[in-house]
Parts: structure tokens; C-alpha cells; sequence
């Protein structure tokens, strides 16, 4: 989560990374408790690249959606801030396939 107030990674720290074959898992978690914007989130996928970002929710709190719901809601936010439906098959299909050495998805 490299842009949740406890890690707060740089775009160009994030950058770097991603260089180097670095995976950011970036989670409608802290969408969903409010800590960062949709739009703040869609600006690093963009800066930093949608091959290098796994989309996920990180949810299964009490207090929040079920997962499910919300990797739905997070599909709905990463659209509406111009993803395209390709894009984002990358950021949750292929991209944790690879990282997980998974073939045929």
C-alpha cells in the first residue's frame, strides 16, 4: 500500500521500483475508510504503470464491505476515474498471475 499514511512512498521512490519489477498492491481499503481519494490512487496507477500494480481490497473487517462487494465498488471507482476494462483485467488478473508464476489465466 504505498500510498497508506503509514508508508507514504514517493511517486519516484515508486518509480524505482517498479524499474527494478516491483508489484504495488494498491487496496480499496483505504478508499473505503476514507483515508485516500479514488482519484489519488488512479493518479499513481497512472504515474507508476498498470503493470506494476495488483488491485485488491484488503477488507474482511467487521466495519467494511465484504470483499467481494468491494473489489466490485473498487471496479466501479478505477472506471469512473478512466481505467479502461483492459487495464484493469491486467491489474487483477495478469499482473498476480505473474507475480504468482501462474500460467493460463
Amino acid at each position: 500500500h504505498p500510498e497508506y499514511e503509514v508508508v507514504n512512498m514517493s511517486i519516484e521512490d515508486q518509480k524505482e521500483l517498479a524499474r527494478k519489477g516491483v508489484y504495488f498492491e494498491r487496496c480499496f481499503y483505504s478508499i473505503a475508510t476514507g483515508k485516500i481519494k479514488p482519484e489519488d490512487i488512479a493518479q499513481a496507477i497512472r504515474e507508476v504503470g498498470v503493470e506494476s500494480t495488483i488491485i485488491a481490497t484488503d477488507l474482511g473487517q467487521v466495519t467494511n464491505p465484504d470483499p467481494v462487494s468491494g473489489l466490485s465498488m473498487y471496479v466501479k471507482e478505477i472506471l469512473r476515474c478512466g481505467f479502461t476494462e483492459r487495464e484493469i483485467e491486467i491489474m487483477i488478473k495478469e499482473n498476480p498471475a505473474k507475480l504468482l508464476e501462474i500460467n493460463n489465466v
